[in-house]
């Protein structure tokens, strides 16, 4: 399972410049659950595998990152609050 190492600034201005860009791009954010269905399920992981960016949503998750070398400088993504915030700044943008 790929996930990107990417702070949480970066995450939100990289959706925010696609939006204006046009065109479709897929966000995952993924918890243990769905990790251990990319271990399972071969088709599930390369689909969330080509997912244009890749976040954590569990500080397990987090965890098991730092364990292998990678160390996060932004907190944890929760899914409902990330999207809560894109949808802040560009009603701001308006």
């Amino acid at each position: 399972m790929q996930v990107d190492d990417i702070a949480h600034d970066a995450a939100i201005s990289t959706v925010l410049n696609w939006t204006e860009e046009g065109g479709s791009r897929v966000v995952r954010v993924t918890n243990v659950h769905q990790c251990m269905e990319c271990f399972d399920d071969k088709g599930f992981r390369d689909s969330g595998n080509s997912a244009d960016l890749s976040l954590v949503d569990s500080r397990i998750l987090e965890w098991c990152s730092q364990i292998l070398g990678k160390v996060s400088d932004g907190p944890v993504y929760h899914g409902a609050e990330l999207m809560a915030q894109l949808c802040m700044m560009a009603e701001q943008k308006e």
